[in-house]
């Protein structure tokens, strides 16, 4: 038993020494660490701090030392590093920065100062189809994408193109419609609330679907209406269609004949009636939780404006329009949750100024704002430099993503100012659709798709 004593306190000791000596050469090594301060910053100041999700210190190779969150004023301190070279990476969802080579030297703080990091905001969007021009998209009750416009061939002759995605929107297959041979474009998609989709054209009307896309039968609208605006429904399962007339005969709009002509259809597309024209061309639609129809139109002369009707569309009655605002045309409306209305504008820049008699149109793209349903209008925002407003949607209470030309744009306090999401896409955008917590932006040439909680609206600065 003594031997064994002995033998175990010979085993403590050198186990004590050997534990000391290393101690004794950590401490020693840690006097030699040092250590990495600095800022970091983002270069938009209306974007919170917390898009850095964090910074990483890496040896050359890529192996991790160490990992830090940045403190509510940017500041962030790696301490006792062993000296070196090592490499900073920022990291976080909207984040653009190279990563930077930092050196530690013994017994010293390597300050790095202010690092800044770019802001991309058009991260997180996934392009779901891409074709050299799209006019109108839908996504259907059982979630396939269904996506129309045109293509031009050597001749710059257009020709329709109608493309439909699988549930998983990740394959699309082109769909041939005999019965709009010769169309010129895919102008505009409408899934009704009991299911029927429609389709309207340039050239050749608008066509039905009763089985999903399975087949087609034309719309009877009348011998002269080969163009199709827009499709909607009123209550009392009415449908609605806002068509264009064109003499296909003389290439034009017959001269003694309303642009436009609204027709409306109580037994689901059978019978169409019309119930009253105007003379402008028609390209934007809203029905107001009021029951009010709004209408946006389109001229050449001047004169486009906004109208809205009282009785479901037989009478209109031309809104009052913010002064001097020489409009090109009206693109899109946005009731608010408050039942407000926004309208967002096309850009007057590259209009030529024919028929103004001396007077120009409106330059950029603006949004208006109605606080009583339509009847009158006042400027809310948007600059000389901006395209056309092409989509607005409401996120929040008071938060709202917009698009002007190709640029993403959004506000967080009631679209009283924008400011871009980042750098510019390559089309512009024709509309903005919810779905599913989902965005899905139609752009020219383009769908993407990104997550509500994906937007960098959710860094804004309140």
């Amino acid at each position: 038993m003594p031997y064994m004593l002995m033998i175990t306190g010979i085993f403590f000791s050198v186990l004590s020494i050997f534990s000391f000596a290393l101690g004794w050469e950590m401490w020693r090594d840690s006097l030699q660490n040092g250590s990495i301060i600095g800022i970091v910053e983002v270069n938009d100041p209306n974007v919170k701090l917390s898009v850095i999700h964090s910074l990483k210190l890496t040896e050359l190779d890529g192996n991790l030392v160490d990992s830090e969150v940045p403190g509510e004023d940017g500041r962030f301190v790696f301490s006792k590093i062993h000296p070196g070279q090592y490499l900073l990476n920022i990291e976080g969802q909207f984040i653009s920065s190279p990563k930077k080579a930092v050196n530690v030297f013994p017994h010293r703080d390597s300050d790095i100062g202010e690092i800044s990091c770019s802001l991309n905001g058009n991260e997180n969007w996934k392009v779901l189809f891409q074709h050299s021009q799209i006019s109108s998209a839908i996504i259907t009750d059982d979630g396939q994408i269904w996506a129309g416009g045109f293509r031009t061939d050597k001749q710059s002759h257009n020709s329709y193109v109608l493309f439909r995605s699988n549930h998983e929107r990740d394959k699309w297959n082109e769909v041939v419609i005999p019965e709009i041979n010769d169309a010129e474009r895919v102008s505009f998609l409408h899934q009704f609330e009991s299911g029927e989709m429609c389709l309207g054209t340039n050239g050749k009307g608008a066509v039905i679907s009763r089985d999903d896309g399975l087949s087609w039968e034309k719309l009877k609208l009348g011998y002269d209406i080969s163009s199709i605006n827009y499709i909607s429904e009123l209550p009392g399962s009415k449908w609605l269609i806002v068509a264009r007339r064109f003499d296909v005969k003389y290439g034009k709009t017959p001269q003694d004949k309303p642009q436009c002509v609204i027709f409306v259809s109580n037994d689901k597309g059978k019978i169409w009636n019309s119930i009253s024209e105007i003379n402008y061309n028609a390209n934007a639609f809203l029905r107001h939780s009021s029951g009010r129809i709004v209408i946006g139109t389109e001229s050449i002369y001047g004169d486009a404006s906004i109208f809205f009707s009282e009785d479901g569309g037989a009478t209109w009655i031309n809104s009052k329009m913010p002064k001097d605002s020489i409009l090109y045309g009206v693109d899109c409306f946005l009731e608010t949750h408050n039942g407000d209305l926004l309208a967002g504008t096309l850009d007057g820049k590259s209009r030529k100024n024919t028929h103004l008699n001396g007077r120009q149109f409106l330059k950029g793209g603006r949004i208006f704002l109605s606080r009583d349903g339509g009847k009158e209008w006042e400027i809310l925002a948007g600059e000389e430099s901006w395209g056309n407003v092409g989509g607005i949607l409401q996120l929040e209470e008071s938060s709202f993503l917009s698009a002007e030309g190709g640029n993403l744009i959004w506000s967080n306090n009631n679209g009283s100012t924008w400011f871009p999401f980042g750098k510019s896409s390559s089309c512009w955008v024709n509309g903005i659709i919810e779905y599913d917590s989902k965005i899905l932006i139609i752009g020219n040439s383009a769908l993407a798709e990104s997550s509500k909680e994906g937007l960098i609206i959710n860094y804004i600065k309140k």
